[in-house]
């Protein structure tokens, strides 16, 4: 596994100081490459996000991570997802607005995520849109087939097309989030992350964990 070049609390520190200094430059150096480049409406509206990080709790997961915090004005919490980007340090993926629900079943959890890696080493478009997040990650804007292509021609995608032999290994598994580890060798090492939909509690609808994004650490 790719080890860190920093602690998850330096991390989490350093970058409460960067929202607190305002400094575009700065967070993207914290801005996760499988993000792309960060634009300066992407950079503000991140600081309005983050607040000051209030009272974060870090939870670490191999190389991921998931900071939750108190929302600025009380509005209760965020969470902010982190990995470990190839220069191995941790950078910002996301910041969400997501309830505490309940604890999923493992088991269902990781179905859904070695069904979601079939479906791209087959190629599958209606299979990746019907297990792939909605709301948030690669798969999460367009019409269903730009939505499965942009997860068919990721990064994720093409190391599996050289090495569609896998095996998934959890490395945390929370109510919200379970990160898992996937080491394709030479093709690459990634963090795969599991999310929970719906984001904020529906009535009446269950809450599940589906495929959000891959990004390399390796």
């Amino acid at each position: 596994m790719p080890k860190a070049r920093e602690t998850p609390l330096t991390a989490v520190r350093d970058l409460r100081v960067i929202v607190k200094a305002r400094s575009c430059e700065r967070m993207a150096d914290r801005w996760h490459s499988a993000n792309g480049p960060l634009d300066d409406g992407t950079c503000f509206y991140l600081f309005r996000r983050l607040g000051t990080l209030h009272a974060p709790v870090i939870s670490a997961r191999g190389t991921g991570l998931a900071v939750s915090f108190a929302a600025p004005g009380g509005s209760g919490r965020r969470s902010v997802v982190m990995a470990l980007d190839t220069s191995r340090t941790w950078r910002v993926l996301m910041v969400l607005d997501i309830d505490r629900g309940p604890i999923p079943d493992p088991a269902e959890v990781d179905r859904r995520a070695r069904a979601t890696l079939d479906a791209i080493v087959d190629n599958s478009c209606p299979r990746v849109v019907a297990l792939a997040h909605r709301d948030i990650g690669i798969a999460a804007a367009g019409s269903p087939e730009q939505r499965c292509q942009q997860v068919l021609t990721s990064d994720l995608a093409l190391a599996l097309s050289v090495r569609p032999e896998y095996r998934l290994q959890p490395r945390g598994r929370g109510r919200n989030f379970t990160i898992y580890a996937l080491d394709l060798g030479e093709s690459g090492y990634f963090t795969v992350l599991m999310a929970r939909t719906p984001l904020r509690r529906v009535p009446g609808r269950p809450v599940v964990q589906r495929f959000t994004t891959a990004v390399r650490a390796r």
